[in-house]
């Protein structure tokens, strides 16, 4: 791992951890070493962690958001839901952008980011019409009527497109290209689906019998193009089975992840995503069925949730299947979520820090492990600070670490060596650290999954005697 060391200015930081001791090992230095040790509740981080699923934005703001009614929130970053095509294309080019807008102003609220797909099929909706909008059908679209046999609904008829119609293609497309235009770079958006095909979208016909996939050729031309329309947001495609396919690799190749909208009661499902950690590309897991449903059923494992994100190397996880699923799963199993919060993605824990001071000169080292099941999927840099006990940036100090998307992987440990001018540092200082997303310079965006980490994400290790 090569370290690039870049000059950039820090602004924050928080209370001190202690000194344990100061103890003359030599004639040339004394060693301060600082008490490090992990955080075990559950750490709040950008770009990873359990996902709330928010099927309004009033159960949204009104229910999951509230610290009394959904203690999750207070450590889950992202909520995500589904939109119906039709309720979203009203007529032919023309959106009704409102539902996804609100999600998003309900984020900038909250400090929380907005994740999304929209459906072209659901086999549990109530109409025989379908989610596609009339248009595509009345310029010629093919369809069938397929025979509903999902569990969520074992009776009914529906009108589903036929999946490689020119007309079909074209329009979904249209569609990508619009959200593209409208929600690619958006700071507040975490990822957006790429749900163009089968029931809920998820690439596969299950649940609408009479309907069939269309060729990977048509497939991957799609994909083509979302990859073309989508430049800054991170594109996620829902995958089948346990193996990766030529489409599924097609889709890492064009840099967009995979997700798996059917793990815990499929076993091995997760392993269809290791495609995609190999590309430092974040993974996404949901369950086959909301939590309740499971545990009614005699099919939910809380263990095998564990084997999910350890097996998967998940960046993402649903937690339920709403608000109201995610509490019950909490608090049933809060001791097992709280702990897969800090796997899922990255987790960047100090072991160590202490600080070899020689008179004039000192060295400050540290290490730092990412417990993590994965790498960040965004570049980061570290940096030093010197601060007061309260958490003010008394000066900066301008050696410092960046990393690349998939540097730090998962597992690594790495040594960091600053060298100080005693004769520099303020009266009184503190040591902290910080990780800073780049282009992110004002204030730490990541915390340590350190104890005594603060609100403002410094890690304040110690004073300087």
């Amino acid at each position: 791992m090569i370290f690039r060391r870049i000059i950039s200015f820090v602004a924050a930081a928080a209370i001190a951890f202690s000194a344990l001791s100061i103890t003359s090992f030599a004639a040339d230095y004394k060693l301060t070493k600082f008490s490090v040790k992990e955080e075990t509740k559950p750490v709040s981080n950008p770009h990873k962690g359990w996902v709330q699923y928010a099927y309004s934005a009033d159960d949204f703001e009104e229910y999951a958001v509230g610290i009394k009614h959904n203690p999750t929130w207070q450590f889950t970053d992202t909520v995500y839901t589904r939109f119906n095509w039709c309720n979203i294309e009203t007529s032919k080019g023309k959106y009704d952008w409102s539902a996804i807008d609100k999600y998003i102003e309900l984020c900038k609220k909250y400090n929380k980011r907005f994740a999304f797909g929209i459906i072209p099929s659901d086999s549990g909706f109530d109409s025989k019409d379908g989610l596609v909008p009339q248009y595509v059908y009345d310029e010629g679209c093919k369809y069938d009527m397929a025979k509903t046999n999902s569990f969520y609904n074992k009776s009914g008829i529906q009108r589903t497109p036929v999946w490689s119609d020119p007309k079909y293609i074209e329009a979904a497309l249209n569609l990508a290209k619009a959200v593209a235009e409208r929600y690619d770079g958006n700071e507040y958006v975490e990822f957006i689906d790429v749900r163009m095909f089968g029931n809920w979208g998820e690439w596969h016909t299950y649940g609408l019998e009479g309907s069939t996939m269309p060729s990977d050729k048509i497939m991957m031309n799609s994909l083509d193009k979302w990859a073309e329309y989508f430049k800054k947001t991170q594109l996620v495609m829902p995958v089948n089975g346990d193996k990766p396919t030529d489409v599924t690799q097609y889709a890492v190749d064009l840099g967009i992840s995979l997700r798996r909208d059917g793990t815990i009661a499929l076993k091995d499902s997760e392993l269809a995503l290791l495609i995609a950690v190999e590309k430092n590309l974040p993974a996404v897991g949901e369950f086959c069925y909301d939590y309740n449903y499971m545990v009614k059923n005699d099919i939910w494992e809380a263990e095998r949730l564990r084997t999910v994100v350890n097996n998967g190397k998940l960046t993402f996880y649903a937690l339920g299947a709403s608000v109201y699923d995610g509490l019950d799963m909490y608090n049933a199993n809060h001791e097992i979520i709280d702990e897969l919060q800090n796997r899922l993605g990255y987790n960047f824990v100090v072991t160590n820090a202490y600080l070899k001071n020689y008179g004039k000169k000192a060295a400050f080292e540290f290490t730092v492990e990412n417990k993590g099941v994965a790498s960040a999927s965004f570049p980061f840099t570290i940096k030093a600070a010197y601060t007061d006990q309260n958490g003010n940036v008394l000066s900066e100090i301008n050696d410092n670490f960046s990393f690349e998307i998939g540097e730090f992987e998962s597992g690594a440990s790495k040594k960091f060596k600053i060298d100080l001018e005693t004769e520099n540092v303020p009266k009184g200082a503190f040591l902290a650290i910080g990780i800073f997303e780049n282009g992110q310079d004002m204030t730490p965006t990541v915390k340590f999954g350190n104890k005594n980490t603060k609100d403002n994400n410094y890690l304040v290790l110690g004073k300087i005697k």
